[in-house]
Formats: C-alpha cells, sequence, structure tokens
C-alpha cells in the first residue's frame, strides 16, 4: 500500500511539474508568439495550449483564435477549426483573415457557396491572400 501511494504521489509531482499555468509576468501576446513558434516546428499541441493561454488573458484576441483554428486544423480537428474562425468573425467582423479561414473550412465541409461568401468577405475586407483561392475554386 505504501508503494501505490509513493507511486501516485511520484505521478502526481511529474504531472503537476509537467502541467503549464500560464506565468503571471507573460503577456497574451508572449502566449501568442510562443504558439506561433510552436506550431511553425509541428507542435500542434503545444501551440494550441499557448493560444488558449493568450486567449484566457485576451478574450478578443481576434489573431490567437485564428492561430489556434489553425493549429486544430493541422491537428485533425476541423470542427474546433471551424469554430475558431468563426469566434474571430463574430470578435473582429472586419477582420478579412477570419473570414478567408472559415472559408476555407466551409469548403472542407463541402459548404461551396458559404465557402465562396466568406472568401468573398475577406477580398472585401482587404486581405488579398483570399484572391487566388476565390479565383480558383468561385469564380
Amino acid at each position: 500500500m505504501k508503494k501505490f501511494a509513493i507511486s501516485l504521489l511520484t505521478l502526481f509531482i511529474a504531472f503537476a511539474a509537467n502541467s503549464q499555468e500560464p506565468a503571471s509576468n507573460q503577456t497574451a501576446g508572449s502566449y501568442y508568439s510562443n504558439g506561433i513558434e510552436k506550431e511553425a516546428q509541428g507542435n500542434h499541441v503545444g501551440a494550441i495550449a499557448d493560444f488558449d493561454y493568450a486567449i484566457s488573458l485576451d478574450p478578443k484576441y481576434t489573431d490567437a483564435y485564428i492561430a489556434r483554428g489553425i493549429s486544430k486544423w493541422m491537428n485533425d480537428n476541423l470542427d474546433g477549426a471551424w469554430s475558431d474562425f468563426d469566434l474571430a468573425t463574430d470578435i473582429d467582423s472586419t477582420s478579412g483573415k477570419a473570414y478567408y479561414y472559415r472559408g476555407l473550412a466551409y469548403f472542407e465541409y463541402y459548404y461551396y457557396e458559404d465557402g465562396c461568401l466568406d472568401l468573398y468577405q475577406a477580398l472585401l475586407l482587404g486581405y488579398t491572400e483570399a484572391e487566388f483561392d476565390y479565383e480558383e475554386y468561385c469564380e
């Protein structure tokens, strides 16, 4: 019984040491930057965690929602990605980038008309990166 209790205590300590809580001195922007770095390294789960922290510190951080959505998409969580892109458009209806990524997610769901509408909205908002996809899939 004593060995079992020691094993549980060891496991708890290891878990606590590995669990990341937001450091009080880090800003939403620093967590966002860390998430971008982790995503670039292919660490989708770590990136998502950093974007979660950025959003917890700044719930209106549109770019963090978009970046988290991209990381979720790369981690095969399309529902989560679409949800983040949708939240980003709700928070900032002037974000062409949010409409662009939500439009791409619509295509993954075979909602081509909705996808084209979002790509068009991205273009109207000045997000020029949407131009190629709009011309390729919507015209």
